[in-house]
Order: structure tokens, then C-alpha cells, then sequence
């Protein structure tokens, strides 16, 4: 039978991975491979809920309710205090979009659903990892949909005299290969899926169970527990310091911290590093409050980034961690303790956590369903809350994919219909096309538009972009249209600048982005590629409408929101935040030619261009009216593109057909 002792060697362990999260999202350079700590944490998690399971199945006292409540009081009420919390700040702090987004994040993790939800959430226009308050509670939603099916697996396995060992040994070496397979071709899936997480889990119940099959004692002898102590703290300490300059594949380096825990685990409480450093008050103390200090840290890092930008909120991050490990004790000696040691009745402690879990589900989902609740803002921050949304999201639709079965080899980035029938309009584009969507699909109500895109690909590009893949989405992109009766137009869109030139001019502040200078061997694949495609389209009797792209702009379009001042004192911001029409097209006139000869060689389409609505004689908005009409240097925002397409319709460029509003 296990003998189930308390281990501080445990909880030493359990600070150890902490300090590393917390190192690493507080300094990420400074401990790359801080990020392990989780995995330590999946692997002790393992090993102790194995241990509990097992040794109240040996003694026929298992009992789903009894397990499940134990759980509830572990985990729910430092969790729903956080999450409570999250949204208040957010409240004050976050725009809208923002704000809508944490009220997802925060019905998502109630149900232990966040790493489905980040999951899905990964793409081009993805908000960055640092302004998600809730990012880190997907390891939470992998653990506990695994104790969804954990227990019934060991009951089963109990109740036909079926070796526990051999079943969770037999779980682990699947999704280690699993793991090992589809991290190589989908990382992001093996990160956040619990199937390719659970080896690690298992790493710790392979230890509990193999203990409970001894009938004397579930430690080693000392010297091999010394040695296995040593080992594993070896392992587990190259894991974490060499992954960021030694390039080998995610599956080695998890393992490495995998068995370097295991074996410090399976050395026991006695052994050399598990009694001398690990069983050491500090590092106990730390052990005890770790999980509410795993929730607490991140939430408060996150926030002050969002608020003072992440140079700005360098200084203060010494102070938000000491601020976690304060609220962390807190939340362990008020709410965690007298949970789980029993000082607050049964009853009580249900109707406490139903009420807090009814609490956040409401709320959240009133901030997800209502937008983030825009109307808490003031003018300027609603302004700037225009500008946070991307005009692109989402990039596919379930209607596109439907008209586009037939054609399904076409992969593309951006597929979406605003109607379930055949389109009238149909644009072909990069991401400076997908941006117009929504503008079309609204003002030409009743008429069925799609997008089809490939981001950096269609509908015409330079050598470097020349893929197979982007070869194989032009033709079939150009194969749909041809082949469609109900399109009569076609628009045409693109970062034609960027696609000629094949490449970024480097911006080392990141603030803004520019196709780089003009290459013979580039620019002559576009014009190729250009006349191709217009050749055909032109023959097919289709209108044709060629929609110049936006003037990018060379300076940062948030410091004209987040900082009004910055426009008057910083030289890279222009005054208003409004530039020079004619240095913008001296220094855009190589891209214009290549354009213009295009045009040129092909009359019959039609041509629009967004600087007649964006610029006028003397100068170019980035912002009109104190709102931003771009979403980024080089992509218009929804009221931008909305600006643009109205003209569009206008002019008579694009006819609105008979019916539309």
C-alpha cells in the first residue's frame, strides 16, 4: 500500500517551477527555458493525484463525488477570486475589444476551456501573448480535462483487475509519440491539446503506481537515490538553461525536464538535493503558496504591460511580482487553507464556489456578449477601441467553405462569404483585400460578396513569393472565378508594393513596416503574373476593378492614439498625424510606375485609387475627425475601408446591383 507521507521535498519542487514561470514571463531573455516550470508542474501533478486515486481504490473507498469535491476545493476558490479580480482591472483599464476578450477568456477558464479557446485564437492578427490576462490558465484546462477521464480510466482498470501501471504507462507512450509527431507539423495544437500533454501527467502517475504495487516501501536505497536526486536535478537544469542555445526538436527538451523531475520525485523525501535544498523552509513556504502565485503573477504582469506598454513597464515588474507573492499568501492563508483543510462546512464552501462560479460565467459573459462594453469609455479611448479592432477578424467563414467545397485545395488564409449562394463580387487578395470585406458585405447588402486570399500571394506576386503553394491558390482562386457564371465583377487588392518588391525593408523599432527597394528578377514576375491574370479575366467578359492599395505610413499610428502629445514632440509622428502627400509618393514612385505600366497595357479595367479618399492635394490622414482610419502602418481600419468602398460605390467604379441598399 502507498504510504502517503507528506513530502516538503514536494513542495520544494513545486517552488522551483514557480520561480522559473515567474523568471521567465517577468524576464523572458534572461531564462528562455523558464517556460519548463509548467511541465514540472504537470509531472507532480501526476504523481499526487495518481497516488490519491490509487490508494483509495486499494482500500475501496474511491469515490467520484469525494474526488471531484477534493478537486473543487484545491482549485475553484483561489481560481474565481483571480479570474473576479482580472475583470475588475479590466474594467478600468481595457478597451473595449480588449475587454470583450477577457470576459471569453474568463467564462472559458471556468470551464476549463482556455487552451481550446487560445488555441483558436492563434492566427495573423493575433493579439500578442502579454495583453491575454487569463493566457496562462491554459495549463489549468489541460489538467482538468484530463481528471475528467483520469479517474473513470483507473476505476475501470481497478475493477477489472487490469494492471493500473500497465494503463497509465500504455496512456503516456501514446501521447508522448503523439506529441513527438504533431509537434513537428502543428505546434500550436501540441502545445495546447491535452492528448499531446498528457505523457507528462503520466510521467508522475507511472511513479505512484509502480509505489503502490511495493508492499515495503516506495523510496530507493540511499546511494541510488542520491544519485537519482543528482540525476534529475542535472536533467532538469539543462532542460531549462540550454533549450534557447541548443536547437533540438520540443519533444527532447520537454522529456529532458520531464524525467529530470521524475527522478528527483522518485528519489524521495531523503534523498541528497530533496532533503538539502528542496525540503528547505524558503523554498517550502514558496511550495505552498505556488498555485495561487502561478494565477496572480501573470494577471498582474499582463495588466501593467497593457497600461505602460512593455518598456514602460520594465521598472515595475520587480514590484508586480512582489505584489503576487503578497496576494498569493493571502489568497492561500484566507480562501485556500480553510477550503481544503475543512474549517468551512461542506454546504457552505458549495454554495460559496456556485455562487463566485455563477458570479464570473454572468459576467463574462455579459462583457463578451456586449463587446467589451464600449459605452464605459470616454470619447478618446472609444476612438482608440476603433482602432484596437481589427477590420480583418475573422478570416474564414462556415458559407465560404460550402461554395467553395469543390475547390478545397485552394487552402486559403482568408475564405468568406457574406451570403450562402453563388457571389456576384468576388475579391482577389492578400490581407489588404480581406480588409475590405466587411465594407462590402455591408453596403452592397443583398448582393452575395467573397474573399478569397492568401496572405502575401494573390492575386499576382514577386519571385519570392512564388511558392507551389501560392502558385496552386492563384490558379485555383482564378479557376473558381472564371468558372462562375453569377460573378460579373472582380476586384483585384493588395500590398501591391510589399508583393513586387518580395520583401520588408527592415524597421528595427517595429513600429512600421515598408516594402523594400525594387529588384529586377521580383518586379519582372509581378508584371508577368499581373498580365496573366488581368489577361484572363478580362477575356472571361468579367468587370474588372484594380483597387490601388493605401499610402503606408512611416511612423507608429498608435502614438496618434495612445498619445495624442506624441504627434507634436516626436519627430517620427507628423503633426495631427497627418503626412506629406508628395514625400509619400517620392518615395512610393518605383511601385507607382511598375503600377502605372500595368494599367497601362491592359484598358480594360478599371482602376481606383483609396488616395483620393484618404489624401488630399497636400497631405495623406492617418486619423480624421479623432478617429484612426488604420489599423496598422500599411491596413486601414473598418471605418477606413468603410470611407474607401463608399467611394467606390459612388463613383460608379463598382455598381451597386439593383435591389442594395
Amino acid at each position: 500500500m502507498i504510504r502517503k507521507a507528506y513530502r516538503p521535498d514536494i513542495d520544494g519542487l513545486r517552488a522551483i517551477a514557480v520561480l522559473a514561470v515567474l523568471a521567465f514571463h517577468a524576464w523572458p531573455s534572461a531564462l528562455p527555458g523558464g517556460y519548463l516550470g509548467v511541465d514540472v508542474f504537470f509531472v507532480i501533478s501526476g504523481f499526487l493525484i495518481t497516488q490519491l486515486i490509487v490508494e483509495d481504490l486499494q482500500q475501496g473507498r474511491f469515490s467520484f463525488r469525494r474526488f471531484y469535491t477534493r478537486r473543487a476545493r484545491r482549485i475553484l476558490p483561489a481560481l474565481f477570486i483571480v479570474i473576479l479580480t482580472a475583470l475588475g482591472i479590466g474594467s478600468a483599464l481595457l478597451l473595449a475589444p480588449e475587454f470583450a476578450s477577457l470576459g471569453r477568456h474568463a467564462v472559458g477558464a471556468t470551464f476549463f476551456a482556455a487552451n481550446f479557446l487560445l488555441m483558436s485564437e492563434t492566427g495573423y492578427f493575433d493579439a500578442a501573448a502579454e495583453t491575454k490576462p487569463l493566457l496562462h490558465l491554459w495549463s489549468l484546462g489541460i489538467e482538468e480535462q484530463f481528471y475528467l477521464t483520469f479517474p473513470l480510466l483507473l476505476w475501470a482498470a481497478s475493477r477489472r483487475r487490469v494492471s493500473i501501471l500497465g494503463v497509465v504507462a500504455g496512456v503516456g507512450g501514446v501521447s508522448w509519440l503523439l506529441h513527438a509527431v504533431v509537434s513537428g507539423t502543428y505546434p500550436t495544437a501540441a502545445f495546447y491539446l491535452p492528448v499531446t500533454r498528457a505523457w507528462e501527467l503520466m510521467a508522475g502517475a507511472v511513479l505512484a503506481a509502480a509505489a503502490a504495487r511495493s508492499d515495503h516501501h516506495t523510496t530507493p536505497q540511499p546511494a541510488r537515490a542520491a544519485i537519482g536526486s543528482v540525476a534529475g536535478t542535472i536533467l532538469l537544469v539543462a532542460a531549462v538553461v540550454l533549450v534557447s542555445f541548443v536547437h533540438l526538436p520540443d519533444t527532447l527538451w520537454l522529456t529532458l525536464a520531464v524525467a529530470g523531475t521524475a527522478l528527483i520525485i522518485w528519489a524521495g523525501p531523503g534523498a541528497l538535493v530533496n532533503q538539502r535544498l528542496l525540503s528547505s523552509g524558503v523554498l517550502v513556504g514558496i511550495g505552498l503558496i505556488s498555485y495561487p502565485l502561478y494565477l496572480w503573477h501573470w494577471v498582474l504582469l499582463s495588466f501593467l504591460r497593457i497600461h505602460l506598454g512593455h518598456d514602460g513597464a520594465a521598472a515595475q515588474v520587480p514590484f508586480a511580482l512582489a505584489l503576487s507573492c503578497v496576494l498569493a499568501w493571502a489568497t492561500y492563508r484566507l480562501a485556500e487553507r480553510p477550503v481544503r483543510a475543512g474549517f468551512v462546512s461542506g454546504r457552505a464552501v458549495a454554495g460559496a464556489l456556485a455562487t463566485l462560479g455563477a458570479i464570473v460565467v454572468i459576467a463574462g459573459t455579459a462583457v463578451w456578449a456586449r463587446e467589451g462594453l464600449p459605452n464605459r469609455e470616454a470619447p478618446r479611448v472609444r476612438a482608440l477601441a476603433e482602432f484596437a479592432h481589427s477590420p480583418h477578424e475573422p478570416f474564414r467563414d462556415g458559407m465560404c467553405g460550402e461554395l467553395m467545397r469543390a475547390y478545397d485545395a485552394i487552402d486559403p488564409d482568408g475564405c468568406r462569404s457574406s451570403l450562402p449562394k453563388p457571389p456576384s463580387v468576388v475579391i482577389l487578395g492578400d490581407s489588404h483585400a480581406n480588409q475590405y470585406f466587411n465594407s462590402f458585405a455591408e453596403q452592397m447588402d443583398g448582393t452575395a460578396v467573397l474573399h478569397i486570399g492568401r496572405w502575401s500571394c494573390l492575386p499576382f506576386s514577386s519571385k519570392s513569393h512564388q511558392s507551389e503553394q501560392c502558385q496552386r491558390s492563384i490558379a485555383l482562386a482564378q479557376k473558381y472565378v472564371l468558372e462562375q457564371s453569377s460573378v460579373s465583377t472582380v476586384v483585384l487588392a493588395g500590398y501591391w508594393a510589399y508583393l513586387m518588391a518580395g520583401r520588408f525593408a527592415a524597421d528595427s523599432n517595429g513600429d512600421y513596416r515598408a516594402p523594400g527597394p525594387l529588384a529586377p528578377a521580383e518586379t519582372a514576375v509581378f508584371e508577368r503574373t499581373a498580365h496573366e491574370v488581368l489577361t484572363a479575366l478580362l477575356a472571361s467578359g468579367k468587370r474588372v476593378v484594380l483597387l490601388l492599395d493605401v499610402p503606408n505610413l512611416n511612423f507608429n499610428i498608435q502614438h496618434c492614439v495612445f498619445d495624442p502629445a506624441a504627434a507634436d514632440g516626436e519627430p517620427s509622428v507628423p503633426p495631427g498625424c497627418d503626412f506629406d502627400r508628395r514625400a509619400f509618393e517620392a518615395r512610393n514612385a518605383p511601385y507607382d510606375q511598375v503600377m502605372a505600366g500595368i494599367v497601362a497595357a491592359h484598358p480594360g479595367i478599371r482602376v481606383f485609387d483609396p488616395r483620393s479618399v484618404l489624401c488630399d492635394d497636400a497631405v495623406c490622414h492617418a486619423m480624421r475627425a479623432g478617429h484612426p482610419l488604420y489599423f496598422d502602418s500599411d491596413h486601414l481600419s473598418r471605418r477606413g475601408t468603410d470611407l474607401v468602398v463608399a467611394r467606390l460605390l459612388e463613383t460608379g467604379v463598382i455598381e451597386r446591383p439593383a435591389g442594395t441598399k
